[in-house]
């Protein structure tokens, strides 16, 4: 496939990283690597929010498997995005994160999978749309200043505007797409660097209304026009900002379950006249996705390695059988040391754990 390709940009990845999986992800990098190395790669790491380990083995096991995905997979790939819907990657009973208008099952793994389906179908639009879409090199090359390759992801859904208002004047009253982290313990409000922010759905016929008085030469063609300069004229952080859009919304027609709750048309907008959607069917929507590079990544991976210190190789056989041993280990936890480092404010050193 990639030899009968005119004009390959790259790869995009997408894991389990808790199990095998993240080992088979492993490799399928390594040979990327190996034979493309000049073409980029994101890779969607993902965690399912219904994993529930009985056994302190099987949970210290998926602890150990985790921290080795994301410490291999980091270094592999051109941009890492971690996603769960649980608040942390390696707490199996940490709360899941909430979105006003959605209604979900922790432990249901076909409607948690529904979320991080339209958020990678929605972030993916950067460079995959057929409407002035980014080269991939691009979206890495903004996406990872420093050598910082871990990036947050977030969704909106749906994006809140309601059926008789124009978005500018959605704005201007003071609403927003309310994004959601899907990158467990990463807050990418804190210390915003760059962003990356895809808006689906929104034709140009809602973008303003009939009435609204816009400055003399300026007229608005797209979401992410009109979208861009509002928070540039707002000074809504970071400054390396970039937003596209695209007119096609996000399908959610079966066998994407029925998840969102209030009051909505049928194609996604909230209700102002009591169209709402029969028999709350719900067949598309606007939406949000944003790509964020922050230092709100810190956290996560200073949390990872302290896990990473405090693991004890001896007790998890499955690792032993596989040929690991303390310092094999020990091996894993410098590697992550190296790239939490990277994201530590001022590069202060980090100190080894007595545990590790």
């Amino acid at each position: 496939m990639a030899e009968s390709c005119n004009s390959l940009q790259g790869f995009q990845v997408l894991s389990n990283v808790h199990d095998g999986m993240g080992g088979v992800c492993y490799g399928v990098l390594q040979h990327l690597a190996d034979e493309y190395g000049s073409k980029d790669s994101i890779t969607f790491a993902t965690t399912p929010s219904h994993l529930a380990p009985i056994t302190l083995q099987a949970r210290t096991l998926m602890q150990a498997n985790i921290l080795q995905s994301y410490t291999e997979l980091i270094k592999l790939s051109s941009v890492f995005i971690p996603l769960n819907l649980r608040k942390h990657c390696w707490d199996f009973q940490a709360s899941c994160v909430t979105f006003p208008n959605l209604v979900l099952l922790e432990n249901n793994a076909y409607i948690a999978s529904s979320v991080l389906a339209a958020f990678i179908d929605t972030a993916s639009l950067v460079y995959r749309s057929r409407v002035s879409p980014m080269s991939l090199s691009c979206v890495v090359d903004f996406l990872t200043p420093a050598r910082r390759n871990v990036v947050g992801g977030s969704l909106a859904l749906p994006l809140g505007l309601s059926s008789n208002q124009g978005m500018l004047e959605w704005l201007r009253q003071g609403y927003k797409p309310q994004l959601v982290s899907l990158s467990a313990g990463c807050n990418f409000t804190v210390e915003p660097i760059s962003e990356l922010l895809i808006i689906r759905g929104i034709s140009p016929s809602r973008l303003t209304r009939a009435d609204t008085k816009l400055p003399p030469g300026v007229h608005y063609n797209s979401a992410s026009q009109l979208y861009s300069d509002f928070l540039q004229e707002c000074r809504i952080p970071p400054s390396e900002r970039m937003v596209t859009s695209v007119s096609d919304p996000l399908k959610l027609s079966p066998p994407f379950p029925s998840i969102i709750s209030g009051s909505f048309t049928e194609d996604g907008f909230a209700n102002s006249f009591g169209n709402v959607a029969a028999a709350g069917i719900i067949k598309s929507a606007p939406s949000e996705a944003g790509l964020h590079q922050s230092g709100g990544m810190t956290p996560l991976l200073h949390d990872l390695l302290t896990v990473a210190e405090k693991l004890d190789i001896s007790k998890v056989p499955a690792l032993l059988e596989e040929g690991f041993d303390k310092d094999g280990w020990s091996g894993v936890v410098e590697d992550l040391r190296t790239i939490t480092l990277n994201y530590s404010l001022n590069n202060v050193d980090i100190d080894s754990s007595d545990d590790s």
